[in-house]
């Protein structure tokens, strides 16, 4: 007998109010910025959104269970978006101190405030003038929303009932070759797809309330998962694009300027973005386990320099691979690292949380 559960609304409107109170508290702090343009005003404005994550969201949560107007697991989507405006308010405002940010982003106060809070950046023409949407940019991104949530009921439904394994599961956990293709497939297509969808939504939704005022936001993703023909593509040019941007203005770009070789510049970069998820992560789950984040991101740069280094040595000798196979050869490489990131989400029900976001299918 199959069931149909419909999606819970719950975490919607939780989740908007954690973001409406992150607005409330730094918007002012945006306004204070632009007023005085000072290096140690950005500094300091970024220092108490940063701070303003680690006292409010935890706090907003225990009142909203310990009211009965939600349970702890609708409050992990509030949670995480409320971190993550807080993360990167803080983010924009030390990039604002050292000089990283867009031309034209610190224009008037109203496009400071768009930057600055943003689910994303918005961008720029090269005399520094917001870009402004095309007719229809809206609608779109909607019909985009609807997508991800239909992409997202296909992949919880296979993965809620078998624990996000459900090809190993349906084959009785084979070993050898066949064990590991199982798992990538379960890996790749299953949980790092579900975490892509899920990201891709949110900042499909901020696009939404970006055009809506009359700004083009970047594109958060740029199919990762199926296109990037190199470990250096996915995490620069691929996946995330958001976090991607925000270190390499504030940090690859710096660091690249001063001397800086690019390879330790970019090992750095994942340094800083794995600290940037380990203060999400503390803030969005209860339960987080200090240094896991950390250790995934800098895995991730050894592989981006071992990377780096082989394109070097071995490059001409792979100019003829078709680039399918090495888009395949990525994501299979990477699939024994994506459960020290899925893993997470996981044991966390943030999987779970995911599923009820979108129509759930269960046997």
């Amino acid at each position: 007998m199959v069931t149909i559960l419909p999606p819970l609304f719950e975490p919607y409107w939780l989740g908007l109010v954690f973001v409406i109170v992150s607005q409330i508290v730094t918007v002012p702090l945006c306004i204070l910025s632009h007023s005085v343009k000072n290096p140690a005003v950005f500094i300091l404005c970024g220092m108490i959104s940063a701070a303003c994550g680690y006292i409010l969201p935890p706090i907003l949560a225990e009142t909203v269970v310990s009211s009965g107007f939600g349970t702890p697991l609708s409050c992990l989507l509030g949670r995480f978006l409320g971190s993550t405006t807080y993360a990167f308010v803080g983010l924009r405002m030390f990039g604002a101190a050292v000089g990283a940010t867009p031309k034209g982003a610190d224009a008037d106060v109203q496009t400071w405030v768009t930057f600055a809070t943003g689910a994303l950046d918005i961008t720029f023409n090269a005399d520094g003038k917001p870009i402004r949407p095309a007719p229809g940019a809206v609608a779109n991104r909607v019909g985009w929303v609807f997508f991800r949530l239909a992409g997202l009921s296909v992949c919880s439904s296979l993965s809620e009932p078998f624990g996000g394994y459900p090809l190993t599961t349906a084959l009785g956990q084979p070993n050898g070759f066949a064990g590991f293709l199982t798992m990538f497939v379960d890996r790749i297509y299953i949980q790092l797809m579900i975490i892509y969808l899920f990201l891709s939504l949110l900042m499909d939704v901020g696009s939404i309330l970006l055009l809506a005022q009359g700004f083009v936001p970047i594109d958060g993703f740029a199919n990762p998962i199926f296109t990037a023909t190199s470990a250096r593509i996915f995490w620069g040019q691929k996946w995330n694009l958001q976090v991607t941007n925000s270190f390499k203005r504030c940090v690859f770009t710096p660091l690249s300027r001063s001397g800086t070789p690019k390879t330790l510049a970019a090992f750095l970069t994942f340094l800083a973005s794995g600290l940037f998820h380990e203060y999400q992560f503390v803030l969005s789950f209860p339960n987080y386990t200090l240094g896991r984040a950390s250790l995934f991101f800098l895995l991730h740069g050894l592989t981006c320099a071992g990377d780096a280094y082989f394109s070097k040595t071995f490059g001409n000798h792979l100019k003829t691979v078709p680039w399918q196979l090495k888009a395949l050869a990525v994501v299979f490489i990477y699939s024994p690292t994506v459960p020290m990131f899925a893993n997470i989400w996981v044991e966390e029900g943030f999987f779970k949380l995911i599923s009820r976001l979108s129509v759930l299918v269960t046997p």
